[in-house]
């Protein structure tokens, strides 16, 4: 077979950034909707060569019902059209998406006033009372009394009030500002002393020291920001007061692990994947999706189901008000937002304990996506809507063919989840549609001629390094024949192909190479030291965030990506080795 080389421009060769033109970006939307070959698909199409702000908003508006189809091939072509440009940031849309998120942000507070109010009232109700009742004892067994100690967890990824841009590795972290609200400052301090080398990075000390509460820098709470979500919305998160974020995170770590004991899993989408793929053949089971399911979970909901001492704990940890985009601060209605470190764990809770209390059995939960007996249906949006959730309609069915839970579609058994282009402007993103396509397309364990031949096509038009599949988007994705391989030597039984790593910058920071061995030394100034060493106590623990040493040590300005050399296994796949 003629191996296929990369063309290369004179005095460089293709980068990851390197730009896609108009018309290149435009074929290859039209070659993919093309390949779906369904009317759909041309509809799709016209409307985004029309480039009007009206035809654009229909593309987004447009609807797919499952019911009104029987065939699932049928189905699925026209439901991958329909959602393929949904997402896609640059569609030409008279929309202002940050301000819909926070228009949504401001109708999630609202309910949760009304939710408040309604919960708070003295009365009885015969229908819902025994099904709360319920809740506070499946919520109290899962979670036990409050331990004296909460194993810590190190950092997240995300941002804090004192940790932002390219302070977000946890060696900067740990050197940055000592942000707490008030009720969480007797925690937060226990928490700094019990790391003397934590107050010794943050005040400079010459040795490992404690800390006294003055230390701290008090803040009234949560900052809001919105963040990409789709054509129509951005999306509403909060980040948390420094030392806030760590504690909470302690918390959620503790309670997703008591939760895995009854059965919820935090760590496995498949288990609802599985279901929703059965209850698209059966019909037996639901999938139920919330609406701002982390905005409207309200104080008195989660004051009426804990126990006493864990809402006390709660309370202490959370931010009891957000400073708003437009610069007002503002008492939350709502318990926690996302960017909560306990938001998640403490919502999958709540919903598993209306799901046991309704259905008994048989019902599973990741986070707001539930997965429930079809005849519990009724019953639980009852309960949901009482407890000021609001279902999503579009994303919950209970009739029908259609299951839809944690990312994966199925319609009559037919793996039918949607390509979805969010970005198409330089080399990367063409790479990860590529791959992207690959792997819907091939969840059967082949690639028909058509889907071959489509993604053939953006190789020759855009070529690029190839290789497998499991090695990340630095290459296109494709089969052992078509990357022609070079065969390891040396008693090693592998394939030598090339890739485009993340690696170290060579003389930022704390980094420096040493030319000589080939080699990175980690140069840590003295003012970061002892941060440093609290990093490095933080990946010996092996937290549960799954956090990468390059993660813990470097920031985002530290890394560039460069052609390296990996060596896959015999089959083309497993652990690599990089040269």
């Amino acid at each position: 077979m003629k191996r296929r080389h990369i063309v290369r421009q004179p005095g460089r060769g293709p980068s990851l950034s390197d730009e896609i033109k108009a018309s290149e970006r435009d074929g290859i939307i039209c070659s993919y909707l093309e390949l779906l070959d369904c009317p759909r698909a041309l509809t799709v199409w016209l409307l985004y060569k029309d480039k009007q702000s009206s035809s654009h908003s229909q593309i987004v508006d447009i609807n797919c019902d499952p019911l009104m189809y029987d065939d699932p091939d049928s189905f699925c072509r026209d439901y991958r059209a329909t959602k393929f440009l949904s997402k896609y940031i640059d569609l030409n849309l008279d929309v202002d998406r940050s301000d819909v998120a926070i228009r949504t942000a401001s109708w999630a507070e609202v309910q949760n006033l009304k939710t408040n109010l309604r919960l708070d009232a003295l009365g009885v109700n015969p229908a819902m009372d025994p099904i709360l009742f319920r809740a506070q004892n499946f919520i109290a067994s899962v979670l036990g009394p409050v331990p004296d100690s909460f194993v810590d967890t190190g950092w997240s990824k995300g941002r804090t009030t004192a940790a932002s841009g390219p302070r977000l590795s946890s060696v900067m972290k740990y050197a940055s500002r000592l942000d707490s609200t008030v009720s969480s400052v007797d925690r937060a301090v226990k928490l700094l002393n019990d790391s003397p080398l934590w107050a010794a990075s943050v005040l400079n000390a010459d040795a490992a020291c404690n800390i006294l509460p003055r230390a701290l820098h008090i803040v009234e709470g949560n900052v809001m920001i919105t963040v990409p979500k789709n054509a129509k919305t951005d999306r509403v998160i909060c980040y948390e007061p420094h030392l806030n974020v760590r504690l909470q995170l302690q918390v959620g770590k503790y309670i997703r692990r008591r939760l895995q004991r009854f059965g919820v899993n935090l760590d496995d989408q498949s288990v609802n994947q599985i279901r929703a793929h059965r209850g698209s053949l059966s019909g037996d089971l639901s999938t139920v999706d919330l609406k701002s399911a982390s905005d409207t979970l309200s104080f008195s909901l989660v004051e009426q189901l804990l126990p006493p001492d864990w809402m006390a704990l709660l309370d202490d940890l959370r931010s009891k008000k957000t400073l708003w985009p437009d610069g007002t601060l503002r008492t939350n209605q709502k318990f926690s937002s996302m960017g909560n470190g306990f938001t998640f764990e403490l919502e999958s809770l709540i919903f598993a304990s209306l799901c046991s209390s309704v259905c008994h059995s048989d019902w599973s939960v990741y986070g707001d996506d539930l997965v429930i007996p079809t005849w519990y249906f009724d019953d639980l949006k009852r309960v949901l809507e009482y407890c000021g959730f609001t279902l999503n309609t579009s994303k919950s069915f209970s009739k029908g063919w259609f299951r839809e839970s944690c990312g994966s579609d199925y319609f009559r058994g037919l793996f039918c989840t949607p390509v979805y282009l969010k970005n198409l402007k330089t080399l990367e993103d063409v790479i990860k549609l590529h791959n992207q396509i690959r792997d819907k397309f091939s969840r059967d364990g082949m690639i028909s001629r058509p889907v071959s031949d489509l993604l053939r096509s953006w190789r020759d038009m855009r070529p690029y390094h190839l290789g497998p599949s499991d090695f990340g988007d630095g290459h296109y994705h494709t089969n052992f024949d078509e990357a022609c391989p070079t065969r390891a030597s040396h008693s090693i039984d592998g394939w030598w192909f090339t890739s485009s790593l993340r690696v170290f910058r060579s003389g930022v920071g704390l980094v420096r190479e040493i030319s000589q061995s080939g080699h990175t030394q980690i140069c840590v100034p003295s003012q970061l030291g002892y941060a440093s060493l609290c990093a490095s106590l933080d990946f010996d623990l092996g937290s549960v965030l799954e956090r990468s040493l390059e993660d813990l040590f470097f920031d985002r300005r530290f890394f560039a990506y460069k052609n390296r050399r990996v060596l896959s296994n015999f089959c083309w796949r497993g652990e690599k080795i990089v040269i």
